[in-house]
């Protein structure tokens, strides 16, 4: 672990309790590494709160010291507009006897001791199939706008934007896409979502604790799957699991992530939120329990992992790229295969070349643009085909290690 990666630990372990950091930038060099890191894992208010005032008595300069209170103010005050209005919505939509469930987002939020200073991308809202026209009509009424290019529809998702506040909302019928052989089984997990949702106050609803953990857990996996995901994923769910932990069946959520491979992947998390964050403390008994009964391989390479890929893993190109070899990995098809990250298929690339999805024909046209924007590695690009096979090759390694594949 290098030391930009340390100072981050150490501040949001801070941050998270309520302790002082154990350790600070002392160079400008430093600082800026910090920064940078803090920024990629959207984390920048929450760290910058705590590292200021240990900046002051370490004797930084207040001129110093100024654009980063800005920064956390700034954060503060973004994020709770966007939370003002995410609540407005949803105590809108309530009160028009439509109930769609929050998911992550405010209500993770909520778990944090400076709930503002967690920045959210996005809000999240599972809704029922016969509800989704009503609720489309009440979020444009609003004032939202649909993402270009988005349309109700069969879409899964729909993507809304708020102009005056940069709230991003994406409205789902399904929590994962249904047609991905990795993971397109854990909606069955969420069947019954909506036979006992529970209220968070304000005409805001969400999954009840049971299943709100399971979900945080499953989306985690998805990423991992994927190209990877950050350190502030893991808070969400360490603190989940303490603040929710006595209405959650232990064993019972403990099978239902082995239903896919996610039960050793789980038991990392939670050592790292002990381990590293400082939260162990509100871990309930039965999460004890389960952790003792199973414990988890070594955290590094997680941690590692964690800390290298951004928010959701995708920092850089050739990262992104290599998730094509960890879901082939994942979905039995082999990760070797060079000619599989270069070549994926129409449907793999629809999200990138959105042509394909009316127009599959022209898949070669999407490879051809793929294998240019390689070939530019050599002169400087952003990402090399063999750059991304290394990195998916460790990644499914890693995959391995925690028994996500076998």
């Amino acid at each position: 672990m290098d030391k930009p990666q340390q100072h981050l630990l150490d501040a949001l372990r801070a941050a998270l309790t309520g302790g002082v950091p154990s350790s600070c930038p002392g160079t400008p060099e430093e600082w800026r590494a910090l920064l940078d890191l803090a920024a990629e894992q959207r984390l920048l208010p929450l760290v910058l709160d705590v590292l200021v005032p240990a900046a002051r008595t370490a004797g930084m300069e207040e001129e110093a010291l100024r654009p980063l209170r800005r920064e956390v103010i700034q954060g503060a005050v973004a994020q709770g507009a966007r939370t003002r209005r995410i609540e407005g919505l949803c105590a809108a939509l309530d009160r028009g006897g439509l109930r769609p469930l929050l998911v992550k987002g405010l209500a993770c939020r909520r778990l944090y001791p400076k709930p503002d200073l967690r920045l959210s991308g996005d809000e999240d809202l599972l809704a029922r199939d016969g509800d989704l026209e009503a609720i489309h009509r009440a979020l444009t009424g609003a004032g939202l706008v649909t993402q270009e290019g988005d349309s109700l529809g069969r879409a899964q998702v729909v993507t809304y934007a708020d102009p005056a506040t940069g709230l991003r909302l994406e409205l789902h019928r399904r929590l994962f896409p249904e047609e991905s052989e990795a993971y397109g089984g854990m909606n069955a997990c969420f069947a019954e979502a909506f036979r006992h949702p529970v209220s968070l106050g304000g005409g805001i609803w969400t999954l009840c604790p049971q299943e709100h953990l399971l979900y945080l857990i499953l989306h985690s996996l998805k990423h991992f799957l994927h190209s990877g995901f950050g350190i502030r994923q893991v808070c969400d769910i360490c603190l989940a699991g303490a603040a929710w932990g006595a209405e959650v069946d232990w064993p019972r959520l403990f099978r239902d992530l082995e239903a896919f491979q996610g039960g050793c992947f789980a038991a990392g998390l939670f050592t790292i939120g002990e381990e590293v964050l400082g939260l162990g403390g509100g871990y309930p008994a039965g999460l004890r329990a389960e952790l003792a009964r199973d414990p988890a391989p070594d955290v590094a390479p997680l941690l590692e992992d964690l800390l290298s890929g951004g928010v959701y893993g995708g920092n850089t190109e050739a990262r992104r790229h290599s998730s094509l070899i960890t879901l082939h990995a994942a979905e039995g098809k082999g990760e070797r295969s060079l000619l599989r990250t270069v070549f994926p298929s129409a449907k793999e690339l629809s999200r990138a070349y959105p042509y394909l999805e009316k127009a599959p024909w022209q898949l070669p046209r999407a490879w051809a643009s793929r294998v240019l924007r390689y070939a530019a590695a050599g002169r400087g690009g952003a990402a090399s085909a063999p750059e991304s096979l290394a990195i998916g090759e460790r990644r499914v390694a890693l995959l391995r290690k925690y028994k996500v594949i076998r």
